[in-house]
């Protein structure tokens, strides 16, 4: 529907129609067809489109439809039960036109595609993309259970208790989250997992089996290094931006861990 008022709305254009300002008193305004009646007193102005429009307004008028230029609707929504249009027109609208058309090319060019298939091309890429993700996901997956096994081998052990501690340089935090569940996944695991970068965050996790608050070792952390730490009984987290601090917290969370 708003297509079809754009092709409207130049097509008035193309027919450069005379624009008539006609003042008179709010009274007399009912011999024009209004699309709004008046609700003003006294003297009112009305502007008539040659034979196609007529209607209050007291703004700068052209004084053909020609003079306008191309119009192009750019966006519109749904508002207060209508609809809201927003356009440009004139220069603008040619400006607009030219600097879509650059940027219609240079997509056809690196998809590469024809014009008529960016759309296209770009939900391809979409899918696929999709899909990419979806395997590095699977691949990231058995790449953390191995590193997980790998330390859990070389963990610390106090009776039942193994403990593993590890504080990585610049590693993405969702990476060392998922590390760390794939630690606790074993039965009698305490994992302390952290990665260093603009802040330093530490991870406090231990296996459902075991009966430790990993919130204290979590608040003891954060005093030592001068951060916030806090969580639940089995996941909790504390961070810094002083990286050296974060290395002796974990030292000591982690003898604190093995005495309890």
């Amino acid at each position: 529907q708003v297509m079809n008022v754009e092709k409207q709305a130049n097509g008035i254009v193309h027919e450069n129609r005379t624009v008539r300002i006609h003042e008179m008193q709010a009274g007399e305004a009912d011999s024009f067809p209004l699309r709004r009646r008046p609700v003003l007193t006294g003297k009112v102005r009305i502007v008539e489109i040659d034979q196609y429009d007529w209607s209050l307004c007291c703004g700068t008028h052209v004084r053909r439809t020609g003079d306008i230029g191309l119009i192009k609707v750019i966006k519109w929504e749904k508002y207060k039960g209508g609809t809201r249009v927003y356009f440009i027109c004139g220069g603008r609208a040619f400006r607009d036109y030219q600097i879509k058309t650059l940027l219609i090319r240079e997509l056809s060019r690196k998809l590469p595609a024809g014009e008529n298939e960016i759309l296209e091309r770009i939900e391809q890429w979409g899918q696929e993309r999709k899909a990419s993700e979806k395997r590095m996901a699977e691949l990231l997956d058995r790449a953390l259970a191995f590193e997980a096994d790998r330390l859990l081998h070389s963990a610390k052990t106090t009776g039942s208790l193994r403990k593993v501690s590890v504080l990585f340089k610049d590693r993405p935090l969702p990476e060392v989250q998922a590390l760390a569940k794939k630690l606790i996944e074993t039965e009698g695991v305490v994992a302390i997992v952290g990665t260093t970068g603009a802040r330093t965050t530490i991870y406090f996790a231990r296996s459902r089996n075991l009966d430790l608050d990993m919130r204290n070792l979590a608040e003891a952390a954060g005093r030592e290094m001068n951060g916030k730490g806090g969580g639940n009984a089995g996941w909790a987290q504390c961070s810094t931006a002083d990286a050296e601090l974060a290395e002796k917290a974990m030292n000591k969370a982690c003898e604190a861990c093995m005495q309890a």
